[in-house]
């Protein structure tokens, strides 16, 4: 719909016949799609299965820290891990400032359209793809974030660095471009072996993840989950201790602290902790 209304060329066209044109180029679009979505919900009886009890107030007060945690990574993507912290935004005063937010970025896409099409279709691209897990009552509490969820919108991204680099180099010499884009490439290259190092097991994946998000519970879990595998069981157990103190919601923490409990032989502290784990589910 972006391309189609920012990118076609019309001359003299009266409205009514653009509107024409476009709501036929749709066709081949939306008819798909609405029946992808009537058997989508015929299959599952809602559209999504929401993650938890979060108002629209919660969602919409939340945007502008998930936005600004996608920004940073399609900018400057470090530090990386599996997981991350984040909390959702309860306050009215949250909810004002995302208001606030919402239309400055409504603005500037705006704005961006006019100065350059491509770029409008690219910040369309950008924001449409992401506005889906904007939404966090489909989503895991300690997992909100996500970089998978960037591989659409990076492409939408990466347009708009090509938009503003071209602008920026359209007048230079030849001569040097090729060295910059391989000096980039190889600082690219090197960052991204790095960033991939802690895939090497679960065991590295998770301790990464503590390290990056050590208030995340999931992340905690799972790490604690391959100390047990290697029989590291005390280090487990404090890891386990010191999470569910804080976050004494996490079933999941609870279950994992039951088992490690049960394994080591303590029943009644197994039994203690299963039945808190059943409760919070």
């Amino acid at each position: 719909l972006a391309c189609e209304l920012l990118l076609r060329q019309r001359q003299a066209q009266s409205l009514p016949t653009v509107i024409k044109d476009v709501a036929l180029a749709m066709l081949a679009w939306v008819i798909p799609a609405a029946a992808y979505l009537l058997l989508r919900k015929m299959a599952l009886g809602e559209m999504a299965h929401p993650q938890n009890t979060y108002s629209m107030a919660t969602v919409i007060a939340s945007v502008p820290a998930l936005l600004g945690f996608y920004a940073r990574h399609l900018v400057w993507p470090h530090p990386l891990a599996i997981l991350y912290d984040l909390r959702p935004a309860t306050g009215i005063a949250q909810l004002l400032f995302a208001l606030v937010i919402l239309l400055a970025v409504g603005s500037a896409v705006a704005t961006l359209a006019r100065w350059n099409r491509v770029a409008g279709v690219a910040a369309c691209w950008l924001l449409l793809t992401l506005l889906p897990v904007l939404d966090v009552r489909l989503l895991r509490t300690d997992a909100w974030v996500q970089d998978r969820y960037l591989y659409l919108p990076s492409f939408g991204f990466a347009l708009l660095v090509g938009v503003g680099v071209s602008r920026v180099i359209a007048g230079a010499a030849n001569t040097w471009k090729p060295a910059v884009l391989a000096l980039l490439a190889v600082a690219m290259g090197a960052a991204v072996a790095r960033a991939t190092a802690p895939w090497e097991n679960d065991l590295l994946l998770f301790d990464n993840a503590v390290a990056v998000a050590p208030h995340n519970a999931f992340a905690e879990s799972n790490l604690a989950t391959q100390l047990m595998l290697r029989d590291d069981n005390l280090r487990a157990r404090a890891l386990l201790l010191d999470s569910l103190a804080r976050d004494p919601h996490a079933w999941m923490t609870a279950f994992n602290l039951g088992y490690l409990e049960y394994r080591l032989g303590d029943l009644p502290a197994a039994e203690k902790y299963l039945q808190q784990a059943i409760e919070i589910d």
